[in-house]
């Protein structure tokens, strides 16, 4: 029962940083922050005042892609991250 409790506690431990993940991506020049939560939703962005006369058309579009596609990657890592955390606990406790 104690080791169930204890690996209980370990996946716990892991969803609370997924959940409370925040992953900021930033544009190469900074006026654009996008920044991903731990599910992969977007948890908040900001744009500078001049982002629309900045990037035109497609060109916005594209770069928001590429930033969305990093972070998505970024969140993937993320969670291979804690996984292996709550993996290497586990298996350095009783639980292996």
């Amino acid at each position: 029962m104690a080791a169930g409790r204890e690996f209980r506690d370990i996946i716990a431990g892991a969803q609370r940083d997924i959940d409370n993940a925040r992953i900021p991506i930033e544009s190469p020049e900074g006026d654009i922050t996008i920044t991903f939560g731990g599910n992969g939703a977007i948890a908040d962005s900001t744009f500078s005042d001049d982002v629309l006369d900045k990037y035109r058309g497609d060109e916005l579009s594209e770069m928001l892609t590429v930033m969305c596609e990093l972070g998505y990657e970024k969140v993937g890592q993320h969670i291979d991250e804690a996984a292996a955390v709550a993996l290497s606990s586990w298996q350095s406790g009783s639980g292996a």
